[in-house]
């Protein structure tokens, strides 16, 4: 509830506080006394925009709205607060400032916050109810909350909304898992290509040092070839061979004619003919070696590279390439996975949808039986506003399905029988329309607690029996919550708890101020005398006042 408001410098308000009641409070004053200002400053601290030109003097003073609620234990409001970084349990201050450029400033329990915050918590601390109300009763989007609410549905509908974000959650999944699928296939294809290649290369762990090393080796055989075909050549060349076989021969000869004086040195030549030979084969089979590995050095050098260009390609290393066949076997026993995944996942939304429809219709068949209990007890209220020719109907169509279920509710009325059904603030005139309202909040209101509910004359055009009835619902709404009405009618403020006169004062200088004061008995009675019978106050207007407040007046009195 409201505890307090505070105003300074602001519009034609110099310095004002009002401290509120609980139950029913009523504002009373003449016409253009500033009733509705309050209505605006309440406004205005709770994020709403304000009035341009609103600070009272230019003397570089800022305007200032200060207000004091009471939070109940674990509110939606202390919540919102927590969630903001403010630990707020019991009263909360809120403060909002305007400097004469129009910058607005605004604080919680004196610390910074942000407008949205205000707005956030506008919606937790009070509603705002009159003809032109467009965040209440006459928004559309509102009124399947209000139903829902008034049947105690929200439970209910909690497990549709649940069941709503499973199903979205796993829809979600599945488009996810659709998408992986088809960059899987090329996946999949990629894999199968890299193992198919991978094992017919046939790498080998080791294989690219051994190439280096083959590589860098065969580097200078051309010039050991050289070396050694020169060689080969000068031995061949020369005759050595067939000179010692020659020298043999002869000095054989000699060893017939002079026996085992040279026989050492035919031994010798012998020897040599034997190491010459061997020297020539050893040659002839190096030649031959080395001429084979020659031969292949070109292929040797296109293996080293298709080697290193077979890693590059998977973004590996030469012996890690020895690996990946298996790995990527691997990563295709996990791609044929997300196929399964696919399967299970649209099983799964199948029952998911089913569990959702199933809950919706259960809220939706719920719905329609409090459609009905609804505009039962409408209809009562509103043969109490005098309104018994008008009919409020609670439409239910079906829509597309939402956290909130298959339902599209939609509040209607028909001013007189037989005339068509339309919104409340088009087929309904200002006084109507404000009895309407009323009756739905009676309605809407009976179960909650701790409600504070703000009316800007919603007497507005009524007066005898009807503002009483009006008069008596807003003072059994105060038994939920905290009631604040502006209004004209002396009906209406008869019945209220609490009753504050607000008034035009003009100041030494010339200046007009506000003043607002709580009025008792005797003061009350001068109050409504006033409101009766105008600025002559009759003795007659002064009893009638009287027993509107002690006994409850005369329905035939003001008829």
């Amino acid at each position: 509830m409201i505890l307090s408001l505070l105003i300074k410098n602001l519009l034609i308000i110099d310095s004002l506080e009002v401290n509120f009641k609980n139950g029913f409070n009523a504002f009373t004053g003449e016409t253009g006394a500033g009733k509705s200002i309050l209505i605006d400053c309440i406004g205005f601290v709770l994020g709403q925009s304000g009035r341009r030109g609103s600070i009272r003097k230019d003397d570089g003073k800022e305007g200032e709205v200060i207000v004091t609620f009471e939070l109940a234990k674990n509110s939606m409001a202390s919540k919102e607060l927590k969630g903001s970084g403010f630990n707020i349990e019991d009263e909360l201050i809120i403060r909002r400032v305007i400097s004469s450029e129009g910058k607005k400033r605004a604080f919680v329990n004196d610390k910074p916050c942000s407008v949205e915050l205000l707005r956030k918590l506008s919606i937790f601390l009070i509603e705002f109810q009159g003809q032109n109300e467009e965040k209440g009763l006459l928004n559309q989007r509102n009124h399947i909350n209000f139903l829902d609410d008034f049947a105690n549905l929200l439970p209910i509908r909690k497990t549709v909304s649940q069941a709503w974000a499973e199903l979205k959650r796993k829809n979600s999944m599945l488009e996810d898992l659709k998408i992986k699928s088809i960059s899987t296939e090329a996946r999949k294809e990629f894999l199968s290509s890299a193992i198919s290649e991978i094992e017919q290369f046939d790498p080998k762990i080791g294989e690219e040092d051994s190439l280096i090393e083959k590589r860098k080796s065969l580097k200078n055989r051309e010039k050991i070839l050289e070396h050694l075909n020169n060689g080969y050549k000068l031995i061949h060349s020369q005759n050595i061979e067939e000179t010692l076989l020659r020298a043999s021969k002869e000095l054989m000869s000699f060893d017939r004619l002079v026996p085992k004086k040279i026989a050492l040195s035919i031994e010798h030549i012998d020897r040599m003919l034997e190491s010459l030979g061997k020297v020539s084969t050893d040659l002839t089979e190096n030649l031959d070696s080395l001429s084979g590995e020659l031969e292949s050095s070109e292929s040797l050098d296109e293996r080293f590279f298709s080697l290193r260009s077979v890693a590059r390609k998977y973004d590996t290393t030469c012996d890690e390439l020895v690996r990946l066949p298996d790995l990527f076997r691997q990563e295709l026993e996990q791609l044929k996975m997300i196929n399964l995944d696919k399967e299970k996942l649209e099983r799964e939304i199948v029952e998911s949808h089913e569990n959702y429809q199933n809950l919706s219709l259960n809220l939706s068949s719920s719905r329609i039986k409090a459609a009905e209990n609804l505009d039962k007890s409408v209809k009562d209220q509103l043969s109490h506003l005098k309104l018994s020719n008008s009919v409020f109907h609670t439409k239910i169509s079906r829509t597309e399905a939402s956290n909130l279920g298959i339902d599209q509710v939609y509040f209607s009325a028909s001013t007189n029988k037989g005339l068509h059904f339309g919104p409340l603030d088009k087929i309904a005139s200002g006084g109507e329309l404000s009895r309407f309202l009323l009756a739905l909040k009676v309605c809407l209101v009976q179960d909650s607690k701790g409600t504070v509910l703000l009316f800007d004359e919603i007497d507005r055009g009524v007066g005898g029996s009807t503002a009483d009835a009006i008069g008596r619902r807003l003072l059994e709404l105060s038994a939920f919550g905290q009631i604040i009405t502006v209004t004209h009618s002396p009906q209406v403020a008869a019945l209220a708890s609490s009753h504050f006169q607000v008034s035009k004062e003009l100041g030494k200088n010339g200046e007009v101020s506000i003043s607002i004061k709580e009025l008792k008995k005797s003061d009350r009675v001068e109050e409504l005398a006033r409101m009766i019978s105008g600025k002559v106050i009759t003795n007659e207007a002064k009893a009638a006042a009287d027993s509107l407040i002690s006994n409850g007046y005369s329905k035939e009195t003001f008829n």
